[in-house]
């Protein structure tokens, strides 16, 4: 639809032009016939007046007849007002209506256009809306690699173990790099995970080793201190055995001295008729007797036997026990067959 100059210039609005014209305006306004020299004249002549007091008559007529005048004039200005403004409202509500109607048949047009327009800038709206959200999702999905690959953000760059990049290098560079910077730090700390934790199984070994000694130090402390009092306790039973030992020696002693001198006695006061089967040829009869060898056999065979080796202190006791009384049995022979008498009057002492 094309429009003409002239209805194009009827139709136009207060905001691009105006269709009133200025000679009309002035035309109108010249109706009040009152114009700025003629108020500036009253006012030279009318506000001078003064009324000097109750007594001036005089000067009060002059400034009632100066109201009177004024007053008038500015009533005829309000009924010219009254009378333009309401020819002013009848053009006003024509131009009110006509603009109306044209407007509505304007505004399916305009509504049409907007919306062609609309369609296309929504659509534009839209893609760039999308490339803007598919970057903030790049940067994203960037970020959260690096946070998942085991960097961390100081607030200026992203950073692991001498490795970091900045917030714009992060921005631009191409996927390639990027992802060799991620596989770069993944390496890394693959690494450091196992030096860690080769730290922490050191100091784990370090630690059951530390537990393992000072058990095996607990240990050996109550086996010392057990072994010590085993120790006590033996070396206690030994000096209460040897004094046992002492008192059945000393018994012992004594009984074979008793057994001798019963032998002695038996043979000074045997009859001279008896003698003779306790001596041959002025030897004693047990001397020569075959008994003798057998006792002296028994003596050398208890002499010669080899005791065992023990571990158990309890076991090395009780054959210290056995081995001293065998010796003290051994002496009981030794010294009952070595006595021999030296004559008939003496008596006599056993020998080999």
């Amino acid at each position: 639809m094309t429009l003409s100059a002239e209805q194009a210039e009827e139709v136009k609005s207060p905001e691009t032009g105006s269709v009133v014209k200025d000679d009309y305006i002035g035309s109108a306004l010249k109706e009040y016939k009152l114009s700025d020299a003629v108020i500036t004249q009253l006012s030279e002549e009318y506000l001078p007046l003064t009324i000097d007091g109750l007594e001036d008559t005089e000067g009060y007529k002059v400034v009632n007849a100066a109201r009177v005048k004024v007053k008038k004039l500015r009533v005829n200005v309000e009924k010219k007002r009254k009378e333009l403004k309401a020819e002013s409202l009848a053009f006003g509500k024509a131009i009110d209506g006509e603009a109306k109607r044209i407007t509505e048949k304007l505004e399916p047009i305009e509504e049409h256009l907007v919306k062609l327009q609309a369609d296309i800038d929504n659509e534009k709206q839209r893609i760039a809306d999308e490339i803007i959200e598919a970057e903030r999702k790049r940067i994203q999905n960037r970020k959260d690699s690096l946070f998942n690959a085991g960097m961390t953000f100081n607030g200026e760059v992203y950073i692991y173990s001498g490795i970091t990049m900045s917030e714009d290098k992060l921005k631009l560079i191409d996927d390639n790099y990027f992802q060799t910077i991620v596989d770069q730090v993944q390496s890394a700390v693959i690494v450091e995970t196992e030096r860690l934790a080769q730290i922490a199984k050191q100091a784990e070994d370090n630690e059951r080793i530390r537990l393992e000694q000072e058990a095996k130090a607990v240990e050996l402390k109550a086996e010392e201190d057990r072994l010590e009092e085993q120790r006590k306790a033996i070396i206690e039973a030994e000096r209460i055995a040897e004094i046992k030992q002492e008192e059945v020696v000393v018994h012992e002693e004594e009984k074979a001295e008793d057994t001798v001198e019963t032998v002695i006695e038996v043979e000074e006061t045997a009859p001279e008729e008896i003698r003779p089967e306790i001596q041959v040829d002025g030897k004693c009869t047990l001397e020569v007797h075959p008994d003798i060898k057998l006792i002296n056999d028994f003596a050398r065979s208890l002499s010669i036997i080899t005791p065992p080796v023990l571990e158990l202190p309890e076991s090395k006791l009780i054959l210290k026990r056995a081995t001293d009384l065998v010796n003290e049995a051994i002496k009981v022979i030794d010294m009952a067959v070595s006595y021999k008498p030296t004559s008939s009057s003496e008596g006599f002492s056993w020998g080999q």
